[in-house]
């Protein structure tokens, strides 16, 4: 069978087509049928499963050819339409008058499990209207198991769309039982009754070290990723007279435990900084938020209780037509991972929420700063709010105002999280951001502070940093970076974000392009997800000594080595642009520009410019010699980068606005 694109099948009728997302549902199937016929095509859902069959020396598509542009539009429209009825139906509050920490958190959870079974639905409803088999075949799992708020590896639902799919269409349907292992509830840890009353009591005693630590002014930071680190590095340098405390989110061992209460214990008592979790960052006390909810284990909220319920009832009497996509009814799932996934964690959240009030009225910091906002950091934002206390969302993403109607719904949400929060200020990083807020219309006051988390080159790199990264026969080559955004199963966003097999296409698309450069080499920065780990991209991508992919060096090493950035949607975006480098937007089949740009055209010489969109992959050896042959290391001027900078007396640096913040206090 000859075939097209990313293994794109070239024909347009089968007898039988066989769904497969998992490897163990692949190992059922085969070992159940030894004889493949030549009439049978396999449509891999997941690119392990696409590079897993092709070994068995069966006939595979993965989901690029049935999934396309058009798709993702269909996919967010028909996503958002349903969301909007569940949005109206949500009212819960608890007795403490917080609301939205709930509302952002069903929603966000809800919207994936739409946008999940959506996509599941398309790929089978395109691959059938293609193909016109007269049988589909798929794994069944009758019951699954939900026990996350997000869908799980446990859980597959593809051979039951597969089914009501078929009864619908009237076409055949081989379905074969399937049963997932378990997971093991005993490895999560902290189950029994010995290990609630220890981390409970660790909870009270890190308590009692936030609030001791708060005697004096306290900024508190929700976690350390991203530039975090380097952000407190400048406040202690200006205030070193306040105390600095951490939340956590990584669950710890009950040693691990221990010695973290033992060291902020010393940390109050004495008021000695450690560095227990990043050697260059001094820190009061750290706090795991796991811990958060076993402050408040015995509530028992009648009016949050109240809610939840009525909310229910309201979510059960919505109509059937809410539900169906392609004619198939998704209400069953959809209700299922309510009741058993989403509900539960909304219930574990209110618990949370207590704990963090008991918490924030303890310590009662000066100032908060986080990177982002979801479920107990969404609710530290809502309470600060409510009880006046300064706390900014500094967005570790990059967001811009919208072109269309799917790019509204897409940004909307994703920014729910990152910059339209319940936060009471929120940094601009850059005008971007500025005309987002406006366009949506955000709660917080917007501070126009300039780039703090984003990747910022500081001086010359060392003269031998691109050969220890990349090797000795690289040390010459002129480096394309490419760097993108992948979404997780479970976490899937439409049109602004390429699903798992249009990621790998856009790298194969740039590397043909670039064997054709001898001077070049495409440097591929990965970070794996449930859909895509290291070793499937490797399997996936040809052997060559232009391709490396990495995963350990810095983002701030790798663009101090770049000459080219290439990526589809990504905060590296803006990152290569404010170090001055180049970049060429490319992917999703050219659906969507994340930044103004000059778009490349046969038969049109560029302009030079901060970024480039090249929609087809036709265009890109030219381009890429044509931006490698005009672009010389970080060349970019004043004027290229202009639009994503403010100027001097635009922007408010986060010191002047603390300081500001402190006079205000002591006038009071």
């Amino acid at each position: 069978m000859s075939m097209q694109k990313n293994g794109e099948s070239k024909i347009l009728s089968v007898k039988k087509l066989v769904f497969l997302e998992f490897i163990d549902e692949a190992d059922a199937y085969l070992s159940k049928n030894k004889n493949i016929s030549d009439d049978t095509l396999f449509i891999a859902l997941m690119p392990r499963i696409k590079l897993y069959l092709e070994k068995k020396g069966v006939r595979v598509d993965s989901t690029y050819g049935y999934f396309d542009n058009s798709s993702h539009a269909k996919v967010s429209l028909w996503v958002e339409e349903a969301i909007g009825c569940f949005e109206d139906a949500l009212e819960i509050k608890d007795s403490s008058s917080i609301s939205e920490t709930y509302h952002n958190s069903f929603i966000y959870y809800l919207r994936f499990t739409f946008t999940y079974l959506a996509w599941v639905t398309e790929v089978i409803h395109n691959a059938c209207k293609k193909h016109l088999p007269q049988e589909i075949c798929a794994c069944i799992q009758q019951h699954n198991q939900v026990t996350t708020p997000l869908i799980s590896d446990q859980e597959r639902y593809l051979g039951l769309i597969c089914r009501d799919y078929s009864a619908r269409r009237r076409i055949g349907f081989c379905g074969l039982d399937f049963k997932v292992n378990p997971v093991n509830e005993n490895l999560k840890g902290g189950s029994n009754t010995y290990s609630n009353i220890f981390i409970r009591l660790a909870a009270k005693i890190n308590l009692w070290c936030f609030a001791r630590a708060c005697q004096k002014p306290a900024i508190l930071a929700t976690g350390f990723s991203y530039g975090m680190p380097e952000l407190f590095l400048k406040l202690q340098d200006s205030f070193s007279d306040f105390s600095w405390l951490l939340f956590i989110g990584a669950r710890s061992s009950k040693l691990k435990i221990f010695l973290l209460m033992l060291v902020n214990l010393f940390s109050a008592i004495t008021g000695i900084k450690t560095s227990l979790f990043n050697a260059r960052v001094p820190i009061n006390v750290v706090f795991p938020l796991d811990f958060v909810g076993y402050l408040s284990l015995d509530i028992n909220d009648v009016q949050f209780n109240l809610c939840l319920n009525q909310t229910w009832k309201r979510i059960d009497a919505m109509p059937k037509q809410i539900f169906l996509f392609e004619d198939v009814f998704l209400g069953k799932l959809i209700k299922k991972r309510l009741s058993d996934g989403i509900l539960p964690e909304i219930k574990r959240l209110h618990k949370m929420v207590a704990g963090m009030e008991k918490l924030v009225a303890k310590a009662r910091p000066f100032f908060v700063l986080s990177p982002f906002s979801r479920s107990e950091t969404f609710a530290l934002g809502e309470i600060c709010r409510l009880n006046e206390i300064p706390a900014m969302l500094i967005s570790h993403g990059t967001h811009i105002p919208p072109k269309n109607r799917v790019e509204e719904i897409e940004h909307d949400h994703l920014g729910r999280g990152v910059i339209n929060t319940e936060f009471p200020y929120t940094a601009a990083q850059s005008p971007w951001e500025v005309k987002y807020a406006d366009h949506f219309k955000i709660k917080s006051k917007v501070v126009k502070t300039g780039p703090l988390l984003w990747s910022i080159i500081s001086g010359s790199p060392p003269p031998n940093l691109k050969q220890l990264i990349l090797g000795k026969k690289f040390a010459d080559k002129r480096v394309v970076l490419h760097a993108a955004t992948q979404k997780a199963r479970e976490s899937m966003r439409m049109h602004i974000n390429e699903t798992a097999d249009e990621y790998i296409q856009e790298i194969l698309d740039i590397f043909q392009a670039i064997k054709q450069i001898k001077e070049a080499v495409l440097v591929v920065k990965f970070r794996s997800t449930s859909n895509l780990s290291l070793k499937d991209l490797l399997t996936a991508l040809p052997q060559s000594d232009q391709l490396i992919v990495v995963t350990k060096p810095s983002l701030v090493d790798l663009l101090s080595i770049t000459d080219l950035l290439v990526s589809f949607q990504s905060t590296v975006i803006q990152e290569a642009i404010l170090n001055r480098i180049p970049v060429l937007m490319y992917g999703g089949r050219g659906r969507y520009q994340h930044f103004p740009a000059f778009v490349v055209k046969p038969g049109i010489m560029p302009k030079k410019c901060s970024a480039y969109h090249a929609v087809n992959c036709e265009d890109l050896q030219l381009t890429l010699e044509w931006l490698l042959r005009n672009h010389s290391g970080r060349c970019l001027d004043d004027q290229h980068i202009r639009e994503h900078l403010f100027l001097p007396d635009e922007k408010e640096g986060i010191i002047d606005f603390i300081n500001k913040l402190r006079e205000e206090k002591v006038s009071l």
